[in-house]
This record gives structure tokens, C-alpha cells and sequence, in this order.
């Protein structure tokens, strides 16, 4: 499948468990912090939030984006390959 919505729903459900469990672990180790201006300082939080971050745009937003717009084909990029 070239998108999520193309995906068969054991994958998209899949998909779907994976993002809640990582931003919930990521909101988890947030709370964490005693000092939340300390979670900059960990290299490990900032990668793993940088990987969370991309998770959930191309899981929630970019996918909720394409269902607003109603792309038919699914391929919003065009010829870019």
C-alpha cells in the first residue's frame, strides 16, 4: 500500500497501536522530568521525541490531511519519484 488509508486494516490497526504506545511512553517520560527545561539537555528524550514527532504526522496528520482533502489516488505527491 502506497499510503495508510491504501493499507489492509490488521496493518493500519497495527500502525495505529504503535503510535498511541510511543507517544504514550514519550508522554510518560515527560512527566518524568522534574524540570521539564531538563528534557532538552537529554540527547536520547531529543531523538526519541524527534522520532515521535514524525510518527505522529505521518500517522494522525498526514492522514487526516489526505481524508479533508479526499485524494482519490492517494498519491498527494505527484511524479516526485
Amino acid at each position: 500500500a502506497v499510503t495508510l488509508l491504501d493499507a489492509q486494516p490488521i496493518f493500519q490497526m497495527a500502525e495505529q497501536g504503535f503510535c498511541i504506545y510511543f507517544a504514550f511512553e514519550w508522554t510518560i517520560r515527560y512527566i518524568a522530568f522534574n524540570k521539564k527545561s531538563n528534557c532538552f539537555k537529554d540527547a536520547w528524550f531529543v531523538f526519541d521525541s524527534l522520532l515521535v514527532f514524525m510518527m505522529v504526522m505521518e500517522t494522525w496528520v498526514m492522514t487526516s490531511a489526505m481524508l479533508i482533502v479526499g485524494s482519490e489516488n492517494s498519491v498527494g505527491l505527484g511524479n516526485a519519484s
